[in-house]
């Protein structure tokens, strides 16, 4: 066992090396298919609820969603969740609840969990539609039981080359407190920011522009929310 965990480690060395490089390989097939026979993680949703977009501080944020079922008679106890991309973005920092607090009538305080990206048009989402609290805080897959909903993280400055549009195949690997690797490869869609269009200025006298200063145009940015098309399963 030793031997092959060790030849599987090479092997994903090797394709993690060439994916820097330019090459397009699949990480995901570095894990062993007996292995991921015991975890069933199935993309699913629309094809734009899952995508890979940029933060308005230029950083890459993730949004995946996912149903993952533990298909063995046991609960998994997890240490860790991988997302692996080509252009090298391996380090993730995966997004945690905050509380939001509101005063009622009669200046009663009540506050409710959820889940925000950075950023004055931060993406908001709802606690009971987002799995990381399951997966990296509970760190337990439950027996037999589903668990659905988004998966969300905030990595390093969004590459150049990543345009607007495409689909990006990421290698997502849930792994075990044995070190067992759980893994898939996911498809999402890439959003970049769009500056808004330069307003055209109306033309002046020369004379009576003389001196002044020219004022920068203003810029910003649109973002089409993610919107659940069904009820999701919740353990």
């Amino acid at each position: 066992m030793f031997k092959t965990a060790l030849r599987r480690a090479e092997l994903q060395a090797s394709l993690e090396e060439l994916a820097q490089f330019g090459s397009t390989v699949d990480l995901a097939r570095t894990n062993e298919p007996a292995e991921n026979a015991k975890v069933e993680i199935i993309q699913v949703g629309g094809i734009h609820e899952s995508q890979v977009f940029e933060l308005e501080d230029g950083r890459v944020a993730c949004i995946a969603d996912l149903a993952i079922t533990n298909q063995t008679s046991r609960p998994i106890h997890l240490v860790e969740i991988e997302l692996r991309t080509s252009w090298g973005q391996n380090q993730w920092d995966w997004l945690t609840p905050q509380r939001i607090k509101y005063q009622r009538r009669g200046k009663r305080e009540c506050s409710y969990l959820t889940y925000q990206f950075p950023g004055k048009c931060g993406l908001q989402l709802e606690y009971d539609v987002v799995i990381n609290h399951f997966l990296l805080e509970r760190r337990s897959l439950p027996s037999r039981r589903p668990l659905e909903g988004f998966l969300l993280g905030i990595g390093g400055p969004m590459p150049a080359e990543l345009r607007h549009g495409q689909f990006q195949e990421l290698a997502l690997s849930i792994v075990g407190s044995d070190h067992t690797k759980y893994a898939t490869t996911i498809e999402l869609w890439t959003s970049r920011l769009e500056p808004l269009q330069k307003k055209e200025r109306p033309r002046t006298n020369l004379v009576a522009q003389a001196g002044k200063e020219e004022v920068a145009p203003r810029r910003g940015v649109t973002r089409t929310p993610v919107v659940r098309q069904s009820e999701r399963l919740r353990v």
